[in-house]
């Protein structure tokens, strides 16, 4: 996996949005050059009248949401890691 050029934005492997809450899978390398997966998760919502999202701290009425987005991203995260361990076996 390379550098991202400072013009080159990176983007997720994954992403999921369940009502106002996102998360997004994002490919990561380990210092000996192994891989692994990171996940951010988010709460957005806009302001009446406003054009730019904001980020909100997650209610009660977000945690369904939540759970599915976390439930999606692990599920993705498995069948990319699956096969590197069967190659292993």
């Amino acid at each position: 996996m390379g550098q991202n050029t400072p013009s080159e934005k990176a983007k997720p492997v994954f992403s999921k949005r369940y009502g106002k809450v996102s998360v997004a899978v994002w490919r990561a390398e380990t210092r000996d050059g192994g891989e692994f997966f990171r996940t951010t998760l988010q709460c957005q919502y806009k302001k009446k009248g406003d054009t730019e999202w904001r980020d909100s701290a997650y209610s009660a009425f977000d945690l369904l949401d939540l759970s599915r987005c976390v439930a999606d991203a692990l599920a993705f995260i498995r069948t990319q890691e699956q096969p590197a361990q069967s190659a292993a076996a």
